[in-house]
């Protein structure tokens, strides 16, 4: 059976069920009989739902984040590269920016990057990594809850409710107060 068809269209099987499935359709005919058996058979079909960034996909062709850009590239004078899609587009920007921010940075320093950042990172080392060490400490501290919760060490209701609010008030206002007094 080619992609896309469905058993239905085959004449030789009639399909008598069709099961939805989250990753597609399992199509069921009718029972039958082989010639070269007297068992009763029946075809199972599975069809995949189409994704809706699939290029083969008919309803994802007409969105119109998916305008068809054709960008050329000659290559040994061979090689034609086609790009599709508003993701693309979006990576075309991002090289585009990236090349104007080099430019600039010749025309403003003489050098293609100013690396004053590095010195800001090399003099604030240890605060950074403390400042890590805290945000990884504090996603530790979200997964004992939820494993406290999943495993019945407290209810929900009032009591993780609480702990919750607490803990995101205090990781908020504690990391707001970081960034101010740094």
């Amino acid at each position: 059976m080619a992609s896309g068809e469905t058993p239905s269209s085959h004449s030789a099987y009639k399909v008598d069920d069709r099961f939805e499935t989250t990753n597609g359709t399992l199509y069921l005919s009718k029972p039958y009989r082989s010639t070269s058996s007297k068992k009763l058979r029946a075809l199972i079909s599975f069809v995949p739902r189409n994704s809706t960034f699939d290029m083969n996909n008919e309803s994802s062709n007409k969105n119109e984040f998916r305008v068809c850009l054709t960008l050329i590239l000659f290559v040994n004078s061979i090689n034609v590269t086609v790009f599709q899609g508003f993701f693309t587009l979006f990576w075309m920007s991002l090289f585009i920016f990236t090349l104007q921010s080099y430019v600039r940075g010749i025309e403003t320093h003489g050098r293609p990057l100013n690396l004053h950042f590095a010195t800001m990172f090399s003099q604030d080392a240890i605060t950074l990594a403390l400042s890590d060490g805290v945000l990884v400490l504090s996603t530790g501290v979200c997964v004992l809850f939820a494993k406290g919760l999943r495993n019945g060490w407290m209810k929900y209701d009032w009591t993780g409710v609480i702990l919750q609010h607490l803990l995101q008030t205090t990781i908020l206002f504690g990391a707001i107060s970081w960034t101010f007094n740094r």
